[in-house]
């Protein structure tokens, strides 16, 4: 192991480099452990999914529980890379459940709300 003094923005800091036998012979810490998936009730009945298309933040849901929609109505506006993108019903019918917010951060795919 060698100790270098490294000076940055006009601090110093002492940083000690491994070589890489060092480094193969020291154990990697463990991942921290992932929380488990929140369990979502099911919607009663047979009902779709409306899923939102890319990674975003959610910036609005226009719908409530109960309300009815159309194939195409706009159900959700999702913010990606600072372009907003209308999310809109696959199928028509009455909102049977929210699982996602206003406000929330959404993978691809993820659930937004259920239409039945």
């Amino acid at each position: 192991m060698k100790k270098y003094v490294i000076r940055l923005n006009g601090k110093e800091y002492e940083v000690e480099v491994l070589s890489s036998q060092e480094l193969a012979a020291t154990p990697s810490p463990s991942p921290a452990p992932t929380p488990a998936p929140v369990a979502q009730a099911a919607p009663s009945g047979a009902s779709t999914p409306v899923t939102s298309p890319m990674a975003g933040l959610l910036l609005d849901i226009k719908v409530s529980v109960g309300q009815a929609v159309n194939a195409g109505d706009v159900v959700a506006i999702l913010e990606a890379m600072k372009v907003q993108s209308d999310i809109v019903a696959p199928a028509g019918g009455t909102v049977t459940q929210l699982v996602s917010q206003k406000g929330d951060s959404v993978d691809a795919g993820t659930v937004i709300m259920h239409i039945g």
